[in-house]
C-alpha cells in the first residue's frame, strides 16, 4: 500500500476538510483519506498510487488547490476495530453510483429521450450529506417537455439549521427557504413519478445518482433502476488539453447562460444545452457516433467496464 501526501491550498475549517475528503472518497476507491487543516496537506491511503493529475481535477473541482503531491510506502494497521473504523468513516463501497443491488447502471450512449437531472446537497458524501434541492428536464425525441424541481428539507438535530454559510454562499439556498420545503421522502417520491424508466443523464451524474440511490433505499424502501449517461467524458473526450471541464467551463465555450448557476433547474437547462452541443461536435469531430462513443470508451480506465469515471 502507498500514502500519498498531498498540499491543499485554503483549507480554512473543518467543512473544508470535510469536503475535500469526501470529493476523494466518491472519486477515487482508497482505503481512507483524512485532512489536516494546521499542516494543509490530504493523506490518501491506497493500494496503488493515483494519478496526480487525477488529483488536482478532484481537488479543483472542490474550489481549492491542490500545491504538492508525493507517494510513500503504507504499512496497513491489522486489527478489528481499525477495521471497523475505517468501515464507519469511510463507507466507500455505498458512495459509488451503481453499486446498490438493484440500481441502474452507466451507458454509453447519446440518447435523444432521457430525464437531464441536477442536485444540490449540504455536502458530497452520499451517506452522511442530504439533498436540499432537485432539479429536472424531460427530453422526447430530442424536445425538451415538462420540468420538475422541488427544495427538500433535511434532516438536522438543530431546529432551522438546516445548511451551512459555505453552501448557501454556493447556491443560493438559505435556511429560511427550507423550512416549508418537502421531506426527502416526498420529495424522492415524486421525482421517482417524474423519472418513470427513462435513463438520466446530467454532467458529472454519477455523484447525483450516488445521492439519488441512497435517498431512494433509505427514505423509500426500495431502489432507483435508472440507466444514467455522464456528459462528463463527452467533454474530456472532446476537449482534451483543456485543464478543467466544469460545467461552467462548458457552458462558456458553447456561450451558454447559466444564469442561476448552482441551483439545480439552471444547471439542469444548462446540462442539456451543452449536451447537444457536445453531442453534435463529437460526432462531427470523430466522424460518426460510434467513432465517438469509441473515443470516449477508450478514454476511460478499462478495467472500470461501463462504470464510467466521474473525471
Amino acid at each position: 500500500m502507498v500514502k500519498m501526501i498531498v498540499g491543499v491550498e485554503g483549507m480554512a475549517c473543518g467543512m473544508c476538510e470535510s469536503h475535500i475528503n469526501s470529493a476523494i472518497r466518491n472519486a477515487f476507491r482508497v482505503d481512507s483519506v483524512s485532512s489536516s487543516r494546521s499542516k494543509k496537506e490530504t493523506d490518501i491511503i491506497a493500494d496503488e498510487p493515483l494519478d496526480e493529475n487525477q488529483v488536482r481535477k478532484v481537488i479543483d473541482n472542490t474550489g481549492y488547490q491542490m500545491t504538492s503531491f508525493r507517494v510513500e510506502p503504507y504499512e496497513k494497521k491489522k486489527g478489528f476495530f481499525v477495521r471497523l473504523l475505517a468501515d464507519i468513516m469511510g463507507r466507500r463501497e455505498r458512495t459509488f453510483a451503481g453499486t446498490l443491488p438493484s440500481t441502474g447502471r452507466s451507458l454509453l450512449q447519446l440518447p435523444s429521450t432521457y430525464v437531464v437531472v441536477d442536485l444540490e446537497t449540504t455536502g458530497l458524501d452520499p451517506v452522511r450529506d442530504q439533498i436540499i434541492e432537485i432539479g429536472a428536464l424531460e427530453v422526447i425525441d430530442g424536445k425538451p417537455g415538462a420540468d420538475f424541481t422541488t427544495l427538500v428539507q433535511p434532516v438536522t438535530v438543530q431546529p432551522g439549521q438546516f445548511v451551512s454559510p459555505f453552501i448557501t454562499r454556493l447556491t443560493g439556498i438559505g435556511n429560511d427557504q427550507l423550512l416549508e420545503a418537502p421531506r426527502a421522502a416526498e420529495a424522492l417520491a415524486a421525482l421517482g413519478r417524474f423519472l418513470g424508466d427513462r435513463i438520466v443523464l446530467g454532467y458529472n451524474v454519477g455523484f447525483d445518482m450516488g445521492f439519488l440511490q441512497q435517498g431512494f433505499r433509505k427514505e423509500l424502501h426500495r431502489a432507483l433502476p435508472n440507466d444514467w449517461v455522464d456528459v462528463l467524458p463527452m467533454a474530456q473526450t472532446l476537449f482534451p488539453l483543456w485543464e478543467h471541464h466544469r460545467l461552467n467551463n462548458l457552458a462558456a465555450w458553447y456561450r451558454v447562460e447559466n444564469p442561476r448557476a448552482h441551483r439545480a433547474l439552471s444547471d439542469v437547462l444548462t446540462t442539456d444545452a451543452c449536451y447537444r452541443k457536445v453531442a453534435r461536435d463529437g460526432v462531427k469531430q470523430f466522424g460518426s457516433r460510434q467513432a465517438f462513443l469509441e473515443a470516449i470508451r477508450k478514454k476511460l480506465n478499462p478495467e472500470e467496464g461501463e462504470q464510467l469515471s466521474l473525471w
